[in-house]
């Protein structure tokens, strides 16, 4: 079942807007985009850039001068002022604003030391611990290699799994060696025959192997026949009729027993999709197809999200006051905003913790990658002895081939070379490149950013570059890259308006904040602080909730839980999992000294988003106590009165108004060219992206179709 809103809105169709973005309402944050891996690094990187904010080119220029002056220092040649020094204005359009080519050049011996460097850490246990890919970690592609993998030692081959994860393709893997057999001298998708059946011959990790062709018995009944011809189908209860029907690759056969009760169907008769409707058992119901049949569903006591929860206030017969039931607990009815009623809960359940690592991020490698000696020649600037190294966690473990996540830190040799102290790349000091190893439409770093920077919410800039590496023997093609600052002074001068706040980035069992653990909170900057405001913020949040409006307020002022909510709203509109909520990290937090050191949230790390599983609940009270914050949005009147219209808002803009399909368009026609070059060193690039880009658009329509049936389902359309 699958229906479309369309409503008059905004659509940005050019291409400086899609990149620049479309403004909405959420929040009072700045611009930004975003990507990572999930790093839990406290490097404290970044003291001071972003200062030239506002000043005239020559102030700037001069005060460059004065510094340079003061530290006696001699600039290598081509040095800029207005791009390489920390004064320097931060440049989001030139760094993000398009396609650029970033040429990296090492010197061989510097870039085999790099290389083996992180064979060094993938030796030493990296990378995970499942134990077929650490059999391949000293490995190349089809070394000999053993894995226990439960049932004692055992003998394979290291091959290729998923995208390009080296792993030990165990012996016991295999599949009948007459099956393979029967594929010997041919192709892959060639017709085969093996002794107890007939297939075609493909490929199953290391043979070529003959596998019985599937017979989908729905098809097989309407061979012949075409659609609205009535069909008998068995598919393991019995011969059955149906009707034949259209399913997008020919027609099968649609069996009765797959249709709706008649009374549904008939309650759509000259309606069309989405058009309202009702029957005896229902009265708010939509018009959906179902197979050949327009059919009438409930979308008031059964639709999206209200079979997942314990009890609610939905329903005409709710009134406030009434008791309910949220995650188990018991609550009551109480008014949020004109229609909605929530149920309201004091307190949070249990937190189930034990076993998260107090730094989960520290549990992946031993330790990070080294930095080693680059330069770089970046939009017309030459940039010299920079620090550049490998980055990520499972990111880094799958990338194969020389095509990895990189991290770029432009001063980070100044101690050993002090011509380049506090090198900036047009005002930017830390960049993290992810090669979209995760991500077939290579689009997921750059949009998530964009839709959460022009929803309002704090999230780093980030755009597409083609790299290309030199070590010697002239520039060779890595391929497309989505960069992206890694929040520092100019995202927090930009979005906040300063930057002497405490940054932190938290991972692991603190990052869930049902307890304070320093060892989660990786500051980043500010190293002796005393974690004071986390600790308030914490302590607020757990506060005995009896007067609400005192806890509401006293958590007010610690943390920025509307600001939160907004998040929350697009990060389940775009299908985010890899964030708070499912894994405690990839994210900030600022406390900003504006809102006297309230801790504001800073999105990070969107490889992972738009993905298609459609587990991103929008009923927020699903979350049990090992996410409090959640359950504060959930179980509080006003924090989910925000919650919902944020909610509204983003699913109005981006998926009903049509601007994230549009954004979409406009960045499939960036970087398609880049992909078709890329081509040339990478096989099927071009196959992946357009599979990727064709599952990115059927899932917006899923989100839209799922978003609007649960705001139908709460009154709120």
């Amino acid at each position: 079942m699958r229906a479309w809103w369309f409503t008059a809105g905004s659509i940005c169709l050019l291409l400086a807007v899609a990149i620049a973005g479309c403004r909405g309402r959420v929040g009072d944050a700045g611009e930004g985009e975003g990507e990572g891996e999930g790093e839990g690094e406290g490097e404290g990187e970044g003291e001071g850039e972003g200062e030239g904010e506002g000043e005239a080119a020559g102030d700037i220029i001069a005060a460059c001068a004065a510094i340079d002056l003061q530290l006696g220092i001699t600039r290598p040649t081509g040095w800029d002022p207005l791009v390489h020094c920390k004064k320097a204005r931060a440049d989001g359009d030139t760094v993000f604003g398009g396609m650029t080519t970033l040429a990296i050049t090492m010197s061989a011996a510097e870039y085999q030391a790099m290389r083996a460097d992180l064979d060094e850490l993938q030796s030493n246990g990296g990378g995970g611990d499942d134990p077929l890919i650490v059999a391949c970690n000293e490995h190349a592609l089809s070394d000999a290699c053993e894995a226990d993998i439960g049932n004692g030692p055992e003998p394979g081959v290291c091959e290729v799994f998923g995208d390009d994860l080296l792993g030990c393709f165990l012996e016991s893997f295999r599949g009948p060696p007459d099956d393979i057999a029967a594929c010997n001298g041919k192709q892959e998708g060639e017709a085969c025959s093996a002794p107890d059946h007939d297939g075609v011959c493909s490929f199953d990790g290391h043979d070529l192997i003959c596998f019985a062709e599937f017979e989908d018995p729905l098809l097989e009944a309407c061979e012949g026949l075409v659609v609205d011809d009535n069909c008998t189908a068995d598919i393991g209860n019995g011969a059955e009729n149906g009707r034949c029907f259209d399913f997008g690759g020919g027609p099968g056969c649609f069996l009765d027993s797959f249709r709706a009760p008649d009374d549904q169907i008939e309650a759509c008769v000259g309606k069309a999709t989405n058009d309202t409707c009702a029957t005896g058992e229902f009265t708010t119901g939509r018009c959906f197809e179902n197979g050949p049949d327009l059919t009438c569903f409930d979308q008031g006591s059964g639709g999206e999200g209200e079979e997942e929860r314990d009890d609610d206030c939905i329903g005409d017969d709710v009134v406030e006051g009434d008791d309910c039931v949220s995650a188990g607990a018991d609550g009551t009815c109480v008014r949020a905003g004109a229609v909605l009623l929530v149920c309201q809960v004091d307190g949070f359940g249990e937190a189930v913790i034990d076993d998260v690592p107090l730094d989960a991020a520290a549990a992946f490698w031993p330790r990070e990658p080294a930095y080693f000696h680059a330069d770089l020649d970046f939009a017309g600037k030459h940039f010299t002895n920079v620090g550049l190294r490998f980055k990520g966690n499972n990111g880094l473990a799958q990338s194969g081939g020389e095509k990895k996540p990189l991290r770029i830190k432009l001063d980070h040799w100044e101690h050993d070379d002090v011509s380049v102290t506090d090198q900036r790349l047009f005002g930017f000091q830390v960049l993290s490149l992810s090669p979209n190893t995760t991500d077939a439409s290579n689009l997921h770093q750059v949009l998530a950013a964009q839709v959460f920077r022009d929803n309002g919410i704090p999230a780093p800039q980030a755009g597409f570059v083609e790299v290309t590496l030199d070590t010697g023997d002239g520039p060779r093609l890595l391929g497309v890259y989505a960069m992206t600052e890694v929040p520092d002074d100019p995202l927090l001068q930009r979005v906040f308006g300063n930057d002497n706040g405490n940054l932190y980035k938290p991972d692991g069992r603190g990052a869930h904040f049902a307890s304070f653990h320093a060892e989660s909170l990786h500051k980043q900057n500010n190293d002796d602080a005393p974690f004071t405001d986390v600790r308030a913020f914490i302590a607020a949040l757990h506060a005995d909730q009896t007067d609400r409006e005192t806890w509401r307020t006293a958590l007010r002022a610690s943390f920025d839980v509307d600001g939160f909510a907004d998040f929350w709203a697009v990060n389940q509109t775009i299908g985010n999992w890899d964030t708070y909520g499912m894994l405690a990290h990839n994210f900030y937090l600022y406390g900003d000294p504006a809102r006297a050191g309230q801790l504001r949230f800073i999105a990070w790390d969107f490889d992972l988003s738009f993905d298609g599983s459609g587990n991103f609940p929008f009923v927020v009270d699903v979350y049990d106590g090992t996410w409090p914050l959640l359950q504060a949005v959930a179980r509080d009147a006003e924090f989910s009165q925000r919650y919902h219209e944020s909610l509204v808002d983003v699913v109005d803009g981006e998926l009903d108004g049509g601007v994230l399909a549009a954004r979409v368009d406009v960045l499939e026609t960036l970087i398609r060219p880049a992909l078709v070059r890329e081509e040339a060193i990478n096989p099927s690039t071009i196959e992946k992206f357009d599979n990727g880009l064709s599952a990115l658009r059927a899932h917006l329509l899923t989100q839209q179709e799922r978003a609007n049936s649960y705001l139908i389902s709460l009154q709120l359309r």
